[in-house]
């Protein structure tokens, strides 16, 4: 929320700046790191030590100051009255059928939590199955994870305290709703695959001490398997590898139990693929479909003994393939790669169910499981489907669509009809018919033509001088489909223009798309960025005084990356929970996985790459925009010193009256918590 705050008073605003900003003297320490034989200096690198003293002052100087400016802006009161309005409304998730009930969250309105309802499928009752807003006095206990045993008499839920990446696992019987005395911690980044009498799981040792578990590094993670009603340290050892310790491990047991499929990742992108027959419940065992970890590999389903595989592999839109694990030679295409990237695909009984991403926007196709075609839904406007999951006897599933100006609405579809029936709408309290969404496409500096999606008032005028919040992303794959997001109507209520970059190093087509942003190649996603501010500035939608950027995490870097590079563009730049330290990201937490994406100063040729485009370390005495950097104290997945770091080098080198703020969220983490 208090980003468009700071995004509306000055952009939106005819007041400019609040008032001025009295910087902290940060401390400096004489730390000169050595890449190469070159000497790069790191003097706020005291600032990773999370429990230091003097960053708690640091920390705790910055809150006040940014408060207080906050507090100062003369717009603040009607635009959080406005957001407050448009974030109050009932929002409904897509129901997860499982027998014969129906199990979906529901908040209606303002919880800091959605609770969990449960109510028969033909049925208007509905009771109250988990309410997350019991876990914790102040709302920050978070649920998530839920997944139900085979026979729908249990399921099993994770926890998160204050935003963590850290989980902890629960398990209720559904008939009674009575929570077992299981209870599985120190899990993170993993899956729960429930067998007969208990679930599997993926699982650290426990950390070295409380006061580090948020910084230090995340590794040799194991697979175990929990009998019900028994400690956790009984767990059966599943598979652990001692010799890689940057290994991620996800572990499924298939519907009919015959298999375990275990992936096996050293990043965000490419993994291997082994199997074994559940029979066998040691770590040995395990025999390899797909050896590298060059391509992605996920596994859809079982048909006897034959694997269905959504893979990218020869396929950069990727296919559908069924292959003999024993013999992985004898693979099949079941549904060949086209020109649309797949995005998903969920198998319910004989059906699969494929998303394809078509200029940015979802369509999807019903096949049978010899990839013939049965059906296809296709969207109501410019938006994004998601859903669609079931199991092998279900003959009604759910689905959700939503845009840029379309809240979630929930539709119901019956597969042996073909039929989709509206089951819930979503009412949020502005008139939508005064808006439009339009997907334009801008030459980049290659004269590669990228996709720009334009969220405004109709019969907009191209004066020039239109304020425009521009956000991007460009990683990791992430495509940046529709999707409604309330406190962005506030701007768009004031004359904003709401712009979506879909630039490269994202999936929007494919893995060419993706893998021309990353590692070397990074400098293109920055680019583009750069390439769109200027398009809406060349054609008179805005100018710099009315330009702002957002993005986070690896759309934080992008942000940082973009205001140092060329600054005189922007007027605002926001940038949340983002990488800023590209030379010493891989030493926290999960940051080693981001290595296949990044790249690592290890080596020469990509420190070379990193040093260059570095937030941290290329900010130098110019005008920057006017800049608030968010970030939170449970942040445990990009650790807040990326924050720390790059905001303290903004304060002491910013030559113009714009304010840098540094915002820290208490009791928050990466994208969750409160």
């Amino acid at each position: 929320m208090n980003k468009i705050l700071f995004l509306i008073s000055i952009i939106c605003s005819s007041s400019t700046i609040a008032q001025s900003i009295q910087y902290p003297n940060t401390p400096k320490e004489e730390i000169i790191d050595v890449y190469h034989e070159r000497e790069v200096d790191d003097f706020y690198q005291w600032m990773e030590n999370d429990t230091s003293s003097a960053l708690s002052e640091w920390k705790l100087y910055q809150l006040k100051s940014t408060d207080s400016y906050l507090s100062s802006l003369i717009s603040r009161p009607k635009v959080k009255m406005r957001l407050t309005e448009l974030m109050n409304y009932e929002k409904v998730s897509q129901p997860i059928l499982k027998g014969d009930k129906l199990f979906y969250y529901k908040n209606d309105g303002l919880k800091n939590q959605s609770i969990l309802y449960v109510k028969k499928i033909n049925s208007e009752k509905e009771e109250v199955f988990i309410d997350p807003n019991k876990f914790s006095v102040d709302g920050t206990v978070s649920m998530s994870g839920l997944e139900f045993s085979k026979d729908n008499k249990y399921c099993s839920y994770s926890i998160s305290n204050a935003g963590s990446d850290w989980k902890m696992i629960f398990v209720m019987e559904i008939a009674t709703k009575d929570v077992l005395n299981d209870k599985i911690e120190n899990v993170k980044f993993g899956n729960v695959s429930w067998g007969k009498d208990g679930f599997y799981y993926s699982g650290y040792d426990r950390p070295k001490s409380d006061k580090m578990k948020f910084i230090d590094k995340n590794e040799f993670q194991k697979v175990y398997y929990h009998k019900l009603n028994t400690n956790q340290g009984v767990d059966v050892l599943i598979y652990e590898n001692k010799k890689i310790p940057n290994l991620s491990k996800g572990i499924e047991l298939t519907d009919d139990e015959q298999y375990l499929v275990l992936s096996l990742s050293k990043g965000t992108s490419g993994n291997a693929l082994m199997f074994k027959s559940n029979k066998k419940s040691t770590n040995n065992g395990f025999k390899s479909i797909f050896k590298e970890y060059e391509n992605d590999y996920h596994f859809l389903d079982n048909i006897k003994n034959r694997f269905l595989i959504l893979s990218n592999e020869n396929a950069p839109n990727k296919n559908i393939i069924s292959i003999d694990p024993e013999n992985p030679k004898d693979k099949v295409v079941i549904i060949p790669e086209n020109m649309y990237k797949i995005q998903w695909a969920h198998k319910i009984g004989n059906h699969i169910f494929v998303s394809y991403l078509k200029d940015v926007s979802s369509f999807i196709v019903e096949y049978d499981i010899y990839g013939l075609k049965l059906s296809e839904i296709r969207l109501p406007g410019i938006g994004t489907i998601d859903g669609l999951y079931g199991d092998k006897m279900d003959t009604i599933t759910f689905y959700t669509y939503s845009s840029y100006l379309e809240p979630a609405s929930i539709y119901k579809y019956n597969i042996k009809t073909k039929v989709s029936s509206l089951y819930y709408t979503t009412k949020v309290n502005f008139d939508k018919t005064k808006y439009e969404t339009n997907l334009i496409f801008y030459p980049n500096r290659e004269g590669l033509n990228i996709p720009l999606f334009l969220v405004h008032k109709k019969n907009l005028e191209l004066n020039g001088n239109n304020p425009v919040f521009l956000y991007g992303y460009g990683g990791f794959n992430i495509s940046m489909t529709p999707g409604f997001n309330p406190i962005n109507i506030a701007f768009l209520e004031r004359g904003g223009i709401y712009a979506v970059a879909c630039i490269r190093g994202g999936g929007e087509y494919g893995e060419s798309w993706h893998k021309a942003g990353i590692l070397e190649k990074k400098q293109n996603v920055f680019n583009d960025f750069i390439d769109a501010a200027e398009y809406l500035i060349n054609r008179k939608y805005t100018n710099p005084q009315k330009l702002a950027i957002h993005g986070r995490s690896n759309g934080g870097l992008l942000v940082g990356a973009c205001i140092n590079q060329r600054p005189e563009l922007f007027k605002v730049a926001i940038a949340t929970v983002g990488v800023y330290d590209m030379l010493r990201y891989q030493k926290f937490t999960i940051g080693w996985a981001w290595a296949t994406e990044y790249g690592l100063s290890d080596s020469l040729k990509m420190f070379n790459a990193l040093f260059k485009y570095s937030p941290y370390h290329n900010v130098k005495a110019q005008n920057y925009p006017a800049t608030m950097i968010l970030t939170a104290d449970h942040d445990d997945r990009v650790v807040p010193s990326h924050s720390y770091k790059f905001g303290a080098r903004l304060q002491m080198f910013q030559k113009s009256k714009n304010p840098i703020l540094i915002r820290i969220d208490k009791s928050a983490g990466h994208g969750s918590g409160k």
